[in-house]
């Protein structure tokens, strides 16, 4: 009689945890990085590939490389190209986002593009001055729907009155004013990373993370490739390219998570972006093989 007990409460508290709203609990980083859960090895013509977004209907990704300025659809369960649509010339475009239908590419001088009816006869193109510029060096794109806001993640300077050496900065653009906002929507200092190393030692490859952010090194370890907002949670993923590296703010910009990406997996991560439900994709420029783009389910 007890063990039948047991048995009903223990499938009674699975049924609840499995009602919980995903993820269960703050502290658990939902994606297992080192193993993702499919891998497409993408043509020549985007071994250079940089950022990432999924198209409206969620059946095709969205992909930019980092020489011309043509935006490509993705077959979702294969990675084959389905569609090319150039809209501007060569130049260095590292992210794309969709805001509504609107195609959003920047380049990393600060340049942001706005392609209406990207590929029909009534397309249009508006390109806009952020205000950032080459030496912030921008990298990642993303839009916060509920704000109506791309945020733009700089890889260089972090601004006015903000050391380069040490810090990060993403900031937001208005996408009904078309203007910056003056100051960064988030920023990320070395001593924080620091205090966020030192509570969590436990975490996976405490070592390796240590070693990058110690305050001997002459540059800051951390530089933006691309960055996401996740649908569910609203934390900000900042992906780094240089120091392979996953890091997440909450809402308010604290540190959530920090992880050090396998090289062998992530050999030049470049592009992030999460479909509704919450299966991340990450991209991963050529070296001395194919483009890559790796999904994680949750």
């Amino acid at each position: 009689m007890q063990s039948t007990l047991s048995l009903l409460v223990c499938c009674g508290l699975l049924a609840c945890k499995s009602l919980l709203p995903w993820p269960v609990a703050e502290d658990n980083f939902p994606y297992d990085l080192d193993h993702p859960s499919g891998t497409f090895q993408l043509s020549p013509a985007l071994k250079e590939i940089s950022g990432i977004s999924i198209s409206p209907d969620g059946k095709s990704l969205l992909v930019i490389q980092d020489e011309l300025g043509a935006v490509y659809w993705l077959d979702r369960q294969s990675g084959e190209i389905i569609r090319e649509v150039v809209f501007g010339q060569e130049g260095d475009f590292e992210g794309i986002e969709m805001v509504g239908n609107t195609i959003a590419a920047v380049k990393s001088s600060g340049s942001l593009f706005l392609i209406e009816h990207c590929g029909e006869a009534n397309q249009t193109l508006e390109k806009l001055k952020t205000g950032l510029e080459k030496a912030n060096d921008v990298e990642g794109l993303a839009y916060d729907d509920q704000k109506n806001m791309l945020l733009l993640a700089c890889k260089g300077n972090a601004g006015i009155g903000l050391d380069l050496k040490d810090t990060r900065a993403v900031y937001g653009f208005d996408l009904k004013t078309k203007a910056l906002a003056p100051a960064p929507l988030y920023v990320v200092k070395l001593e924080d990373i620091q205090a966020y190393l030192a509570a969590h030692t436990d975490i996976k490859r405490w070592e390796k993370l240590n070693g990058l952010f110690t305050s001997n090194k002459e540059s800051f370890a951390l530089s933006p490739s691309g960055i996401a907002i996740h649908p569910l949670t609203r934390d900000l993923y900042i992906l780094s390219s240089v120091g392979k590296l996953l890091l997440v703010l909450d809402a308010k910009g604290k540190i959530k998570n920090l992880i050090k990406l396998e090289k062998e997996v992530h050999p030049q991560p470049e592009g992030i972006c999460f479909t509704p439900e919450g299966i991340l994709y990450i991209t991963n420029e050529g070296k001395e093989g194919p483009g890559l783009v790796h999904r994680f389910d949750p």
